[in-house]
């Protein structure tokens, strides 16, 4: 299979592959499982105090699309402020990743982990940071 450059650079550079501790108040992680190779991704960020996401990480197995779209997430999230986020949805995904039809299902998963990830992050900061009033999230 062909993959375009972007998919090469992302799976083969790896930068952002583990889990955060999300016990801590500054991360949060989450977890998806589907049956089959490749069924689990789990994706974690971490905030400082203002919303400015400091590390974002993630770990799977298997397929080349899926890896290389949760690097290139993750690169995108580092020194973003979460406020931004989501901004992303697994169209523009799919265009960036030049993805065949076979391969449409990650790309919407992708989005889901991606959109429930921010929105968590979010509602714990708030909760963290209640007082705070320097903090914006949304």
């Amino acid at each position: 299979m062909m993959y375009n450059k972007l998919v090469e650079d992302c799976f083969f550079s790896t930068e952002h592959v583990g889990v955060l501790n999300d016990a801590h108040n500054d991360c949060v992680s989450f977890r998806s499982s589907l049956a089959g190779p490749g069924g689990i991704i789990e994706l974690s960020i971490r905030c400082d105090h203002y919303g400015l996401i400091t590390d974002a990480c993630f770990k799977t197995q298997g397929n080349p699309y899926t890896i290389a779209m949760l690097e290139w997430l993750c690169r995108q999230l580092e020194g973003e402020p979460l406020y931004l986020h989501p901004r992303w949805n697994y169209q523009q995904i799919l265009e960036l990743f030049d993805v065949p039809d076979t391969q449409y299902p990650v790309a919407i998963r992708i989005e889901d982990i991606y959109t429930e990830i921010i929105k968590r992050m979010k509602k714990k900061l708030k909760e963290v940071n209640h007082d705070n009033s320097d903090a914006t999230f949304e």
